[in-house]
């Protein structure tokens, strides 16, 4: 996934919209990591 591909905003819109909606402060967290997985991962796609 490269920054300029019209897939990074959607999957960036996502990631900060469920981000902002949840209220615990651990499950951002978790959230967070699960983002940056799959992003990480998508490369090997």
């Amino acid at each position: 996934m490269i920054f300029t591909q019209p897939i990074f905003l959607l999957f960036f819109a996502v990631c900060f919209l469920v981000h902002w909606a949840l209220k615990n402060h651990q499950a951002q967290k978790w959230w967070l990591l699960a983002c940056s997985y799959y992003f990480y991962g998508y490369w090997d796609w």
